[in-house]
């Protein structure tokens, strides 16, 4: 590019502009020659003609730096870089030649601070200019007219390897309380900016202060279902968001659509990882989950095949997390409630008799061709996988729980969970799961396996799989074994 002419020069105060120095990323800078003393250019008199060719003669890329960086260097690029802030309105945009100067030296200064030495003496040393050099950039620089713009970028990961140096909670606040955030969260509401800097920046600051404002909760949902937005640091914020008691305090205020975005992070908070999440699920989430459910499960028994049932999406959901969360042994004392045991109850007895109906969302699946024709359809249904669920966490709530063992007699579930060992792709492993919660209910309960042990044969259910193949189910003489064998066989 073109010089910056000596009035623009004079006016901000640095050298003039750029050319092609630094087109390159990464880059590192070290002193081509360590023993020679460094010359440092003077931004009064311009003793280079621009700071790209300074660079160039002091300076070559390189993987570490072989040499300490003068101080007087660092110096320099502080001052050049609020000569161009104090010039420039949070209104307009900088001027094209004192951008490309200010692009430049952030880029600069960006791996400058990943140097600890040099941001330890910004720290010490020169402290409260540093902070208010920050200050008046985010200031300037945060903003819908500089938003968008490359140097910005170049500022937030300026800020992202200033807080990744110093992890200590101190510099964390420091740094925070220099910079207005709702400035940046107001630019990542309104699609301004770099989308990848902005969230690694609002997890940094999420960590700090756990983040409470509605409308920002909304946009990360928002672009974390956007597969062309998301990435790796806004998994990390709204993995840590579902298990903030913030969230489910204000749960009901969310709109279905992101109500269900959140059930979706917690379900595959194990599937996406992050080490910086809590594992354990928060008292007041599996709280807010169950009064949830108690309190719209009639929901699901509205759902059908034509309408797009959001609400049976969510109950679907919740269900399916109470029921992983069941599973581990420290969550089990919050889920030891009469009522929604009843509740779960009552809609497994009613889910099974809506299934032996003709044509009901819950009719099993018993045919290969009959779960071809319909796989999609199926597996997008709210309630795939709904009736599995149920007896999983009718099952973990038994464990080693006589009171649940005892209400499930009372409540006749045993001989419904009996009539769930069948093959059905609607409900996957819904076998393996209606005889673990049958062991579940009878394990130390004499009047559970009593009720077992009173049941009688009543005959041989005939299936259409095996009247297909002209077979059927025959007991012996004895009637103490059963096998399969050819229909006219039995016929005679």
């Amino acid at each position: 590019m073109s010089d910056l002419n000596p009035n623009i020069a004079s006016y901000y105060g640095i050298p003039s502009a750029t050319d092609h120095l630094i087109k390159q990323e990464p880059i590192i800078l070290v002193l081509t020659d360590p023993e020679r003393q460094l010359i440092v250019p003077d931004i009064w008199t311009g003793s280079y003609k621009t700071i790209s060719d300074w660079l160039k003669k002091e300076f070559i890329p390189n993987s570490q730096f072989i040499a300490i960086i003068d101080i007087r260097f660092i110096d320099q690029l502080f001052i050049a870089l609020n000569r161009i802030v104090n010039n420039t309105t949070e209104e307009h945009a900088i001027e094209d030649e004192a951008a490309e100067a200010l692009t430049e030296l952030l880029k600069t200064i960006r791996i400058l601070v990943t140097k600890e030495d040099v941001l330890t003496y910004l720290y010490v040393n020169q402290s409260e200019d540093f902070k208010n050099c920050i200050r008046q950039l985010a200031n300037h620089l945060f903003t819908e007219s500089h938003g968008h713009q490359i140097y910005t970028k170049y500022f937030t990961q300026f800020l992202l390897n200033v807080l990744a140096k110093n992890n200590d909670k101190k510099t964390l606040e420091d740094v925070f309380q220099i910079i207005n955030m709702s400035n940046v969260y107001n630019l990542f509401k309104n699609f301004i900016g770099f989308t990848k800097e902005m969230c690694a920046f609002i997890w940094r600051s999420h960590c700090l202060v756990p983040i409470v404002d509605m409308e920002l909760i909304v946009k990360l949902f928002e672009y974390q279902a956007n597969e062309q937005l998301r990435n790796e640091y806004l998994d990390f914020t709204v993995l840590n968001l579902v298990m903030t008691p913030f969230i489910w305090q204000h749960y009901d205020e969310f709109q279905p659509a992101i109500r269900i975005r959140i059930l979706t992070c917690l379900r595959d908070r194990d599937a996406l990882g992050c080490q910086h999440c809590d594992k354990q699920v928060p008292v007041e989430v599996v709280e807010s989950l169950v009064l949830v459910f108690i309190e719209h499960s009639p929901e699901i028994f509205k759902t059908s095949r034509s309408d797009d049932p959001i609400l049976a999406t969510e109950l679907s959901l919740i269900l399916e997390i109470l029921a992983h969360l069941s599973s581990e042994e420290m969550n089990l004392p919050r889920m030891n409630d009469r009522k929604l045991f009843v509740i779960v109850g009552v809609i497994l007895i009613n889910v099974h008799k809506l299934g032996k109906k003709n044509g009901s969302v819950f009719t099993p699946i018993q045919t290969l061709a009959q779960l071809q024709s319909s796989t999609n359809e199926v597996k997008t249904n709210p309630v795939f996988g709904f009736k599995t669920d149920l007896v999983r966490l009718i099952g973990n709530m038994c464990w080693k729980n006589e009171d649940m063992q005892d209400l499930a007699r009372t409540a006749e579930l045993i001989p419904v969970l009996l009539e769930c060992c069948t093959i059905d792709a609607n409900n996957p492993f819904i076998t393996q799961w209606a005889i673990l919660a049958i062991r579940n209910l009878c394990e130390n309960n004499q009047a559970n396996q009593a009720v077992i042990g009173s049941l009688s044969k009543q005959g041989t259910v005939s299936t259409e799989i095996l009247d297909k193949l002209g077979l059927k189910l025959h007991c012996d003489d004895t009637e103490k074994s059963i096998g399969i064998v050819q229909f006219k066989m039995v016929k005679k």
